[in-house]
């Protein structure tokens, strides 16, 4: 049945190419005639000049139904795939079309959970305790530990500072 089915589709086919090409050739012919006729061309000029305008027309409508089956074949893979078909417009074939339809589609769930990710993120922050600094036990002035530790910090502090510092572990 299916080897039925491909014999009748290639059949239309041929058929279709037939039709086309002898409404070419009727083109040609009555395009010919006409310019013969009204600029006084020679047979041979006219059906030069008729056959490169009518290949000219027969391309731009090729061009055009290409492109109306692009559009087509993007907004029914845009549709299926959940993606904007504006991105797939452009696309040569329909694989290439579902292939970066997926691959939006990844993109969009990835961005979307880092979204909620970084949101999640920031209510944790939120929640902390906010840092404090610590005096030291002798409560001399100056000597709150705060800034970022360096070796250079570790060594200027004093031995109340280091050890709040120790003893808070390491956090300043």
């Amino acid at each position: 049945m299916q080897e039925y089915v491909t014999r009748l589709e290639q059949e239309a086919v041929r058929v279709r190419q037939a039709d086309d090409k002898s409404a070419v050739q009727e083109s040609v012919e009555a395009y010919s005639q006409k310019l013969q006729v009204d600029h006084g061309l020679t047979p041979e000029q006219a059906d030069s000049i008729a056959t490169t305008e009518v290949r000219r027309q027969v391309q731009v409508y090729q061009r055009e139904l290409f492109r109306r089956g692009q559009i087509n074949a993007a907004f029914e893979i845009g549709q299926q795939l959940g993606v904007d078909p504006r991105r797939l417009m452009n696309l040569p074939t329909p694989q290439a079309m579902v292939q970066t339809a997926t691959q939006a589609k990844a993109q969009g769930n990835a961005a979307s959970e880092l979204a909620a990710l970084r949101a999640e993120n920031e209510a944790l922050k939120k929640r902390l305790v906010p840092p404090t600094t610590y005096a030291s036990p002798a409560g001399a002035p100056g000597s709150v530990v705060s800034g970022p530790i360096t070796r250079e910090r570790l060594a200027s502090m004093t031995p109340a500072e280091y050890r709040a510092w120790r003893d808070n572990g390491g956090v300043k």
